[in-house]
């Protein structure tokens, strides 16, 4: 199954030229609101007269669009699926079971993956929350956070739209401190023909179709202790690999992600890079899939997204009432 998470960023807006003060989002430049901006942006990128407005980021070939009919507000709340490819490279399309060719992709063409978005920009406030989906390896930040700030810088000059990985050490003690742990698992993008060898004789397979999980599961009632280790690290810097932080014989690993359960809910984390703990959120085993597409239904994801939403607002904003979606 691919790997589906959740990557969370801060939104919020300065003067040009000062990078240490946040303006309120919902009233700056003469009464402007940023949620009334967002929408009226994404809402652009739909189809009109037949043909369906593309961001077309030459340098890097690559394209984003807004899937139509899925824009979605909701309060202070956007949210959609957001589609983008690459092009620049031709390759051919075959069905696996028979491995016939069914199409061609040409230099102009793009295959477009769908991406969850959510955004919620909170009344009279000064930092909003931003969710993007991850499919495997892909993701949208960079094209979808360089697009809204130029549209942004064009329509306020004074005024400067930013958009960052949402980590700070208040995210880390709220879900490393307070949070229970209840497993942490080890895991390997590496597997060797050997090892597949040993596990099914004479079965051809390739090694990117597999991955070796090693988990360490906490009983029932009980949590597990390695999460000081793991806030220590960060909060102090001792360890910038998260292949360091560990030491398990006979155990190799490429990705180390922990399932934490703080104010009933519980998250799973994906601790890949010690510098942006809490910024990202694996939620392969937990979101529902659409068999027919292979990619996350649109109601199971936004509930996740909810929940992560929610907590991380509680995170920023401790004495706010939280808005319930």
């Amino acid at each position: 199954m691919a790997t589906i998470t959740i990557s969370a960023y801060e939104i919020y807006i300065r003067p040009k030229g000062d990078k240490n003060t946040r303006v309120n989002l919902s009233d700056f430049s003469n009464g402007n609101d940023l949620f009334v901006f967002l929408s009226e942006q994404l809402a652009n990128l739909t189809i009109e007269n037949g043909d369906i407005d593309l961001i077309d980021d030459e340098e890097n070939k690559k394209v984003l669009r807004l899937e139509p009919n899925t824009l979605a507000p909701f309060g202070r709340q956007l949210s959609g699926i957001l589609e983008s490819g690459e092009y620049g490279y031709e390759s051919k399309i075959i069905d696996r079971t028979n491995g016939r060719n069914v199409a061609n992709k040409g230099l102009n063409h793009a295959e477009l993956i769908p991406f969850y978005f959510q955004i919620f920009i909170p009344e009279n406030l000064n930092t909003g929350i931003v969710l993007l989906q991850r499919f495997k390896q892909f993701g949208i930040f960079s094209i979808f956070s360089e697009t809204l700030k130029r549209q942004f810088r064009e329509s306020f000059v004074d005024f400067r739209l930013e958009i960052n990985p949402l980590v700070s050490d208040e995210i880390v003690r709220s879900f490393i401190e307070g949070g229970e742990l209840n497993k942490i698992t080890f895991k390997t993008l590496n597997v060797t023909p050997e090892i597949i060898g040993q596990a099914d004789q004479g079965h051809v397979m390739q090694g990117e179709n597999a991955r070796i999980e090693f988990s360490i599961v906490a009983n029932k009632g009980e949590r597990l202790p390695f999460l000081q280790r793991i806030r220590n690290a960060i909060v102090n810097g001792r360890v910038q690999n998260i292949n360091g932080l560990f030491n398990i014989n006979g155990i190799e690993y490429d990705k180390v992600s922990v399932t934490v359960k703080l104010n009933g809910r519980t998250r799973t984390m994906d601790l890949s890079s010690l510098a942006n703990i809490g910024a990202f959120f694996d939620i392969t085993d937990e979101v529902i899939m659409d068999e027919n597409r292979g990619h996350p239904n649109l109601i199971s994801i936004r509930a996740i997204s909810n929940g992560i939403q929610d907590d991380l607002y509680n995170t920023i904003y401790p004495n706010e009432n939280v808005v319930e979606l």
